[in-house]
Order: C-alpha cells, then structure tokens, then sequence
C-alpha cells in the first residue's frame, strides 16, 4: 500500500494524503475501480478527503502577519518579534517572568491598536521603523538578533 514510514503521526493533512495517494494509486493500477474498493472503505476515504480539503488552509497560513487581530494597526511578524525583544530587554526574565513571557509585546500593540488615535498610531509604527534602522545601522544586524 505504499510507504507508511511517512505517515508516522496520523494528523489529518497526512491522513489526507495518504487517502489521495491510496486513491490515485488505485486508480492508476486497476481499471475496475469500483470492484476494489468496499463502498464502506471509499466512503472513509472521501470523509479523510473532505477533512483534509478543509484543514488545509489552517497548515497554510500567512506567517508574515501579527499574531494577534488588530483593526487599525498593521503589524508583521518581524516587527512583532522585534518588539517582543525590546519589551524583554526593558522587562528581563530573571525569577520573575519577563516581558515575553507575559506577553507583553502583545498587550502593546493591543493598546495602541485601541486606545491611541491614528496620527498616534502612525508615529509609533514611524518610531519602530526608526528603531530598527537605528540598531542596524550600529549593530550592522537586526535588533532581534542582537545580543
């Protein structure tokens, strides 16, 4: 039936697959297609189908965007991770939770997002640009990848 070295954890996209792979191998190897399979076996095979057509774009997500909803500020990931760091540097992880810990990064941008009007919006993404074209500019890396 194939390799199932592959499908070790039974998650659904790898459930899916392996009902595709399984599918079209029969349909490529037997004419009579119908004759091989049980109606009770293609119709959980189309089940797997469906439920993997489903969750695939959950595996595809935008990696690029905030994790959290905000619906005035735009965010990406780097400037997220970015302001993770310095939330940590000004709140350090020692036998008290640090800033990342909390979430504190998240709590930020919450507010802003919020409580901030748009013109102050705009000068705190302008502030974290320049931020981080200042720590290039002297470290020569990101900030987050600063020691």
């Amino acid at each position: 039936m194939g390799c199932n070295c592959l499908f070790i954890e039974q998650t659904p996209f790898r459930l899916f697959m392996r009902a595709l792979i399984n599918y079209f191998s029969l349909i490529f190897t037997q004419r009579n297609l119908y004759k091989m399979l049980s109606r009770r076996k293609l119709l959980q095979q189309m089940v797997i189908m469906g439920t993997g057509i489903v969750l695939i774009p959950s595996c595809l997500s935008d990696k690029s965007k905030s994790s959290i909803l905000l619906k005035n500020l735009t965010i990406n990931s780097e400037e997220e991770n970015m302001l993770a760091e310095l939330c940590e540097t000004i709140i350090p992880k020692n036998s008290t939770p640090g800033a990342k810990d909390l979430s504190a990064h998240l709590f930020v941008l919450k507010m802003v997002d919020d409580c901030q009007t748009k013109t102050d919006q705009e000068k705190f993404k302008k502030g974290m640009e320049s931020f981080h074209a200042f720590a290039k500019s002297n470290t020569g890396k990101d900030f987050v990848k600063c020691d």
